[in-house]
């Protein structure tokens, strides 16, 4: 495998630039080349090394991973099976490869030599592994780094002492965490455990010492069972896995799944994002899972927390990672395992973008600053509000004099707008002043998107009322306000459960003056199913009577007669 140049005699800049910094060149010495790529990395705070970054994945964390780096200003490389040609994660990143040609399609992800090279063939600084395929494998990790490039993830000693759950066991008893009792090591036969059956009795657990997501894993509660459990966990163990070796454990009824996040860099800093519950499983795989845990006692969530940080230090664990625990019924905890990568469920941890997080060194030691002065911002733990002063509200100034004149008194709603037409002359005498104004008038969406992008389920009622008067006045010369479509009925109904036509009523009596406009999918309204006739109408009668004044209708097929019975109803009702 072709080696990357040592540090000293790479270049600094793009080979296509090579002759602007010929040796001897007023330029030559460090001189920093004016691109778009230089432009994007100054505006992300980005002054490091490494720019270019392939994931080794496919789908959805692949994805993941390229919209962080694109934020980062950081070049992005897709690879790809034959079969996920046409996959998503192939146009999100800037380039994109075939990797295991001829190779079945898992194969092609786990052709660690070509993955390699095509790495090195184009320039990438580093390898993100994302989660399962290689993201495991201590030895692509080692050729990752024979080859020069930055690994994404635990160092290969590592993910080695950490992947087999009998070592990461020996290391946790090593040091005194507590662990379910179980054989001290991998277990060659079901006649080798029987002396541990005969100290702990049953029922036990038979565990994949390489495996996880409940696979190579058998429950047994009868001596007449243990037999057959034995050989199919070996066997589905070894097909998973490719390792059919097994360790036994004391099997635990009913406790509480605990894992905790944790964060660490190179320089054996670690902290832990506290602890997510994931008791609600079906057949060893996570259904359910709720952070910070509930009903989980301090003491006992102070003792994981700890653990979890004493295990990761023990080994010099550096990126992200989850240590898992089981709570007894007693209340006490014993380690399981640690899985040294980046988890598929670590978005419930959201205290900010753990797969960002792994390379921003920034945005962990800004986490822990306003840890330390303002205390932890999850719900239930005792922390400072982070804002020390008064919120200030901003005055508006009167137009007609903005200088020296005083600012307006926004206590009452404004009265001047364009809806004063339609409600005096109705709706042809509007659409006739429309037409007439020699400027460009206004249509402000940001009632209605602001739910399905930046305040996303989280803009209630309570939110807009708060600025609705100073927006009757900022945008009294505005042709609507657009405050209704699909995505205002999903957010109020199923995740604020507020009344959208409640808040249509009260933001009509706060801004009097602005027409207000919804958006509609033609004979879905804002529904997703095409509705009967006298549904449309009975909504469209409804909307008018609750303050709405402008229907903008779409439809997805541009079936006309959708579109053009809509126009017909709304004209008769504005009239």
């Amino acid at each position: 495998m072709s080696q990357r140049p040592p540090v000293e005699q790479q270049s600094l800049f793009p080979p296509r630039l090579a002759s602007h910094f010929a040796p001897g060149t007023p330029s030559a010495p460090g001189t920093p080349v004016h691109s778009i790529q230089t432009i994007r990395r100054k505006a992300a705070g980005h002054h490091g090394p490494l720019t270019k970054i392939l994931v080794a994945n496919r789908g959805e964390i692949a994805i993941r991973v390229f919209r962080t780096s694109h934020e980062l200003a950081m070049h992005t490389v897709a690879i790809y099976s034959y079969e996920d040609r046409m996959s998503a994660h192939r146009q999100k990143a800037d380039e994109a490869y075939q990797v295991g040609k001829g190779l079945t399609p898992v194969a092609a992800y786990l052709a660690q030599d070509d993955i390699i090279s095509i790495a090195l063939e184009h320039g990438v600084d580093m390898i993100h592994p994302g989660y399962g395929f290689l993201s495991e494998n201590a030895e692509f990790a080692r050729k990752v780094e024979q080859a020069g490039l930055a690994f994404v993830g635990p160092s290969p000693e590592v993910i080695d002492a950490l992947g087999d759950k009998t070592k990461a066991r020996s290391i946790a008893i090593k040091i005194g965490v507590p662990v379910v009792p179980g054989t001290p090591g991998p277990v060659g036969s079901y006649e080798d455990g029987a002396s541990f059956i005969e100290e702990h009795g049953f029922p036990v657990i038979i565990k994949a010492a390489m495996g996880g997501g409940g696979r190579g894993m058998r429950v047994v509660r009868e001596d007449s069972e243990f037999k057959d459990a034995f050989s199919r966990a070996v066997s589905e163990a070894k097909s998973a896995f490719g390792d059919g070796t097994v360790f036994i454990e004391r099997f635990l009824d009913k406790p509480r799944h605990i894992e905790v996040q944790i964060l660490a860099d190179g320089q054996g800093n670690c902290v832990h994002l506290f602890e997510r519950d994931c008791s609600v499983q079906r057949r060893h795989q996570k259904v359910v899972e709720v952070a910070p845990a509930t009903h989980l006692p301090e003491d006992v969530r102070q003792a994981i927390l700890s653990d979890a940080l004493k295990l990761a230090e023990s080994v010099g664990y550096r990126n992200a990672g989850t240590a898992e625990f089981l709570v007894d019924q007693m209340g006490r905890h014993y380690f399981i395992e640690i899985n040294p990568r980046i988890q598929v469920e670590h978005t419930i941890t959201d205290l900010f973008k753990l797969v960002q997080t792994q390379n921003r060194a920034q945005k962990l030691l800004a986490y822990l600053g306003d840890l330390a002065v303002n205390g932890s911002g999850i719900k239930g733990q005792v922390g400072e509000p982070g804002l020390k002063t008064d919120v200030v509200i901003p005055k508006l100034q009167d137009r007609t004099n903005p200088d020296t004149g005083p600012p307006l008194d926004c206590s009452l709603p404004c009265e001047i707008g364009w809806r004063n037409i339609i409600v005096k002359q109705g709706p042809e005498a509007f659409a006739k002043a429309v037409r007439q104004y020699p400027g460009t008038l206004i249509m402000d969406t940001t009632w209605r998107d602001a739910h399905q992008s930046l305040l996303a389920t989280r803009l209630r009622t309570i939110d807009m009322v708060n600025i609705a008067k100073e927006t009757s006045y900022a945008l009294a010369n505005a042709y609507s306000l657009e405050c209704w479509g699909g995505a205002t009925f999903d957010v109020s109904m199923r995740f604020l459960y507020e009344d959208p036509w409640e808040r249509l009523r009260t933001l009509r009596k706060l801004v009097p003056n602005i027409p207000f406009q919804a958006l509609v999918r033609g004979a879905n309204a804002v529904g997703y199913t095409s509705y009967a006739d006298n549904v449309i109408y009975d909504f469209c009668k409804k909307a008018v009577e609750n303050g709405l004044d402008i229907f903008r209708v779409f439809d997805s097929l541009n079936y006309i007669e959708n579109v053009s019975q809509y126009f017909f109803r709304f004209i008769c009702l504005l009239m």
